[in-house]
């Protein structure tokens, strides 16, 4: 009998189906997973993209928002009898316009015993008003360690090493395109430049006591102190701290008595560029607290939700568990999380709100029905099995529509959610009590049964 009410089902369908069937399919770049409703229309949040896999080491946006560079650690390989592993580091930039990563630098190193042979991505500076960033790289070789700088230029790509010795920190200028490269015991500072031009400053040793204290906020000025030990005398307290205004253009040093009070503190902006905005607008990010007692950490998860506040109403979307970071970009049109596996960013686009809501869920109503009717048809072709979960489900069913515009909401762009996945459908007991899938929609949901009806479900007050 189900069997035959499926046939008579098939031949319902291929008369609806044929009415306003249409030719072609494009499928969207980006798949629309979550609606969340704001005060003024609502925001779609896209499909999660894959910034960089592997454990996170270091990342840094760009003021601007526009490009990503992020920092992995990968075990290639792992000999148990030798105990020898061999690890990959690699730095990541993403570019959040064009939504694609690109890796700009990669090395692989061993781990055999207690020795450690290893890459340490210790800075990240990005220009304030340029797509510029130097990096700094420091590994361990045979004279010992050693410093490298990179020079980068994410809108060309152009990736090259422009120093090497002993460095320390590199730090950028606030607002304008120069970065200054502290040294180390034999190597002196120096002066970076736009298109990664390098000059060295004339400091006398010892360089490492030459430090960055300072911006001045408008002009290419930084305040450094360096200090120099001597020989303790009865008025003296065995060094000498000496007050630097260092030109960043000209490349001179001139003595000052005292740092000015205005300039812009080094780690003022240090903090500033470690820290993300966890709220914009009417959206937030909550994270759960860890659990006091070490027994709960292992059994219950940690939550990260998205927050929006519509009106009088509160929602949340689930994010990720056990997130080790969370925030939005520097412009706040995307979210940007950390993952044990790696970091990804989710892209935020706003959406209008204007189809009347009766109106809307008529259309859903009609195309869920659809829907329906092609998941009965596939099912029939595929030994009365439902499609897969891991494959596009739209995809799929497509030969049974020809019009895969009918798998997305017309108002948001937010894709049928399916929830099945490669279930027999002997092993449904009640099919017309059993979810298939369904549509989001303003006060409630369009639900498809495995019967193929079709349901109004509206929301819990």
């Amino acid at each position: 009998m189900r069997r035959e009410a499926i046939l008579v089902l098939l031949i319902v369908a291929l008369l609806a189906i044929a009415i306003g069937m249409w030719q072609g399919y494009s499928s969207p770049r980006q798949r629309v997973r979550e609606l969340v409703p704001m005060e003024s229309g609502a925001l779609s949040l896209l499909t999660p993209q894959l910034v960089a896999d592997g454990t996170i080491t270091a990342y840094a946006w760009h003021p601007d928002g526009r490009y990503l560079l992020c920092a992995s650690l990968n075990m290639k390989r792992f000999d148990a009898q030798s105990r020898q592993a061999v690890m990959e580091s690699a730095l990541w930039l993403w570019d959040q316009k064009e939504l694609r990563r690109t890796r700009m630098w990669h090395q692989t190193w061993r781990v055999q015993g207690d020795r450690i042979d290893f890459e340490i991505l210790r800075t990240i500076a990005w220009s304030a008003t340029t797509p510029e960033a130097l990096i700094l790289i420091q590994s361990r070789e045979e004279e010992g360690w050693v410093s490298r700088v990179y020079y980068l230029n994410a809108a060309t790509r152009n990736w090259r090493a422009i120093a090497h010795g002993d460095f320390r920190e590199v730090d950028a200028h606030p607002k304008l395109p120069y970065w200054l490269v502290s040294g180390g015991v034999q190597t002196p500072p120096l002066v970076v430049a736009r298109n990664g031009q390098v000059a060295p400053l004339l400091v006398p040793p010892p360089h490492a006591a030459f430090r960055l204290s300072g911006w001045e906020p408008e002009q290419p000025i930084a305040y450094c102190t360096h200090t120099i030990q001597v020989s303790p005398g009865e008025d003296e307290a065995g060094e000498i701290v000496r007050n630097l205004a260092v030109d960043l253009h000209q490349k001179t040093i001139t003595e000052i008595p005292q740092l000015p009070k205005r300039m812009v503190n080094r780690y003022d902006t240090l903090w500033r560029r470690t820290i993300l905005p966890t709220e914009a607008d009417t959206l937030s990010i909550v994270q759960e607290p860890i659990p006091a007692k070490p027994p709960e950490v292992l059994r219950k998860p940690r939550l990260t939700w998205l927050v929006s506040k519509a009106g009088e109403r509160h929602y949340r979307y689930l994010l990720g568990e056990n997130l080790l970071h969370a925030s939005f970009t520097p412009k706040k049109e995307a979210l940007f999380y950390i993952r044990r596996e790696g970091a990804f960013v989710v892209p935020l686009v706003k959406v209008s709100t204007s189809i009347p809501d009766e109106q809307l869920r008529e259309q859903l109503m009609s195309q869920a029905k659809q829907i329906g009717l092609a998941l009965l048809m596939y099912v029939q072709d595929y030994d009365e099995i439902f499609p897969p979960a891991d494959q596009d489900f739209a995809s799929l069913l497509t030969p049974y529509t020809r019009d895969a515009s009918i798998f997305q909401n017309p108002e948001t762009g937010v894709s049928f959610v399916y929830l099945l996945d490669t279930t027999p459908l002997s092993q449904i007991e009640n099919p017309a009590a059993t979810l298939v899938g369904y549509f989001e929609a303003p006060g409630g949901r369009v639900v498809v049964y495995a019967d193929g009806h079709v349901k109004w479900v509206p929301d819990r007050k």
